[in-house]
């Protein structure tokens, strides 16, 4: 998970329209293209995620809580305000308070249902990029309630209503993304996936941004990113900033980390404790408050300088790094450094065993230099 306000807010080159600029007008047969969307990203608003997105609103979520500046959610709030006493929205609260559940633990959730909100497998934790907050909880319980709510309420009536909204907000997503390959980049660097890899537009997460991942029965992945959206633009409509690019591989990005970086927890997590311990304070500040997530983000952070490398802007590449040394992850120009060497000698990739012992390695060589 990103906080968007620690992304600097610069231009890949193509990357992005700038915030307050049109988008650029279609071209005539036969003239310069314009920048295309990668083909291996879908682009939608989810109904399972406004559904849980919603139902945290309602439960008073902080995260899910920002004001409502668009007429989305102004519609959003007055249509489901006479369903604020579901018991899908009363469980969320016992949740939160009972066992953390809040940002993206719900996302984890709704991956894991279908299109009526019904669990796409059996709900048995641990399931690979579900939240373990969520392991104590009965999910099937919770996901009855949900798909409750969303019947109670019409959620599909209302998402239909505001049509017209999602079509012009998925729009500008898009073109804030185009003429980048995300995907060609991540299986260059980690190997081919079977995964549909969806872009988010968050249009009731707040300022957060949030990555998740779910395997299904059959072993087919699914890899979302939830985008955070700006306030939106004077027509009314949200339009994502240069910063868009470098959130989106920045979350795609931790569906590859973490898997590999949790499985070697037993070996990482004493090697990264005292680094942890030298800034607690500032990655409670962040809500980073376990070390494997400040491990787990001291990776990504470090490959999001990598891509912006490889895509020819160094510029960027520089800046994002200072942000992330204002950030407290002190270590991130030797982390680069380190995972740049390991892929340069492996003909690019990353393996997991390289990407886990690159990192301990990092670490340790970096608390012994900085006593």
């Amino acid at each position: 998970m990103l906080r968007a306000a620690l992304v600097v807010v610069v231009a890949l080159a193509g990357a992005a329209c700038k915030r307050d600029e049109p988008a650029p007008p279609a071209t005539a047969p036969g003239g310069p293209t314009a920048p295309a969307l990668d083909p291996a990203l879908v682009v939608a608003v989810d109904a399972r995620i406004e559904l849980v997105s919603i139902v945290a609103r309602l439960a008073g979520f902080p995260e899910y809580g920002e004001p409502a500046r668009t007429a989305y959610l102004r519609a959003a709030d007055a249509h489901f305000a006479p369903w604020r006493d579901r018991p899908a929205v009363a469980r969320a609260r016992s949740l939160r308070a009972e066992h953390g559940i809040s940002f993206n633990a719900p996302v984890s959730l709704a991956l894991y249902l279908d299109d009526a909100f019904a669990p796409r497998r059996p709900l048995r934790p641990p399931l690979p990029g579900l939240d373990p907050r969520w392991g104590p909880v009965d999910l099937d319980a919770v996901a009855a309630e949900l798909a409750d709510f969303a019947r109670q309420s019409d959620l599909a009536g209302f998402l239909a209503g505001q049509r017209p909204f999602l079509a012009a907000v998925e729009a500008r997503v898009g073109e804030a993304l185009a003429d980048h390959r995300f995907v060609a980049w991540l299986e260059a660097t980690f190997g081919p996936r079977p995964a549909t890899f969806r872009v988010i537009p968050g249009l009731t997460t707040g300022n957060q941004a949030y990555g998740a991942f779910a395997v299904d029965a059959d072993g087919q992945e699914q890899v979302a990113q939830v985008l955070y959206l700006p306030p939106p633009a004077a027509d009314g409509v949200p339009r994502p900033g240069a910063d868009a690019a470098l959130l989106l591989v920045h979350e795609l990005l931790h569906s590859y980390v973490n898997p590999a970086l949790d499985a070697d927890r037993a070996r990482l997590e004493p090697v990264a404790a005292p680094l942890f311990a030298r800034v607690e304070a500032a990655m409670a500040r962040q809500h980073y408050r376990d070390v494997m997530i400040m491990v787990n983000e001291s990776v990504v952070r470090a490959l999001v300088v990598l891509y912006a490398r490889d895509r020819g802007a160094a510029d960027v590449a520089d800046r994002q790094l200072v942000v992330e040394l204002r950030s407290s992850f002190l270590w991130t120009r030797e982390l680069v450094a380190a995972l740049d060497g390991a892929r340069q000698t492996r003909g690019g990739r990353l393996p997991p065993d390289v990407l886990t012992a690159t990192t301990r390695d990092t670490f340790a060589a970096w608390a012994a230099a900085n006593p």
